[in-house]
């Protein structure tokens, strides 16, 4: 059976792997998709035709792949948070009972 402090310390190494997940997710967000945006804007800018079109399409279709895997993180984060929870729950329920039935 985990001790007190076991439970705990799990529970908030899950809540900071969690957080861990959201802060890949902002930097995804804020790096990588500006970078593709910006990229879209330069060549549209200076590059136009069918091939032109073709390529800022697959830019596009990059971005948005990008951005659900920011969001996947995101809902990772909150399922570990969420599963973190409810092992600190019910660890430290069993550790009560345990400590209650040895009184």
């Amino acid at each position: 059976m985990k001790t007190k402090q076991q439970i705990i310390f799990n529970y908030r190494s899950l809540k900071r792997q969690a957080d861990e997940l959201d802060q890949a997710a902002g930097k995804l967000d804020r790096s990588c998709v500006s970078k593709v945006n910006e990229s879209i804007e330069i060549l549209s800018a200076g590059w136009t035709g069918e091939n032109a079109r073709a390529f800022i399409q697959k830019e596009e279709a990059l971005r948005d792949r990008i951005v659900k895997r920011a969001d996947l993180l995101r809902r990772t984060a909150e399922e570990i948070r969420n599963a973190a929870d409810a092992l600190y729950k019910a660890e430290m329920s069993a550790l009560e009972f345990a400590q209650r039935r040895d009184s």
